[in-house]
């Protein structure tokens, strides 16, 4: 990372090259939910999407049902994914 970067750079940058990596991961999660809520537990999204973060250094914090989502820490900050009808959305 640059030096003159800011905190909130890093995390956002940290944060978008996580998401570009896992957006088809959390597509497929999301419509899966979509389908099997009634019978799945969030929390073993929670360990698949973890699994995805390992390498990027980050930590998923929270899982959201609806609408699906889920919050996450970098090591500069924290951010949230959200998704609904087809469209993710970062909020850091």
């Amino acid at each position: 990372m640059q030096a003159n970067k800011t905190k909130k750079e890093q995390n956002l940058t940290v944060a978008n090259k996580f998401l570009n990596g896992v957006a088809q991961l959390a597509d497929n999660l999301a419509a899966r939910w979509e389908d099997e809520s009634e019978y799945e537990d969030i929390n073993e999204y929670q360990a698949v999407l973890q699994k995805a973060a390992k390498e990027y250094g980050i930590s998923i914090t929270y899982m959201s049902k609806c609408p699906f989502g889920f919050s996450f820490k970098t090591p500069y900050g924290k951010a949230r994914v959200t998704t609904s009808n087809g469209e993710i959305s970062l909020l850091c």
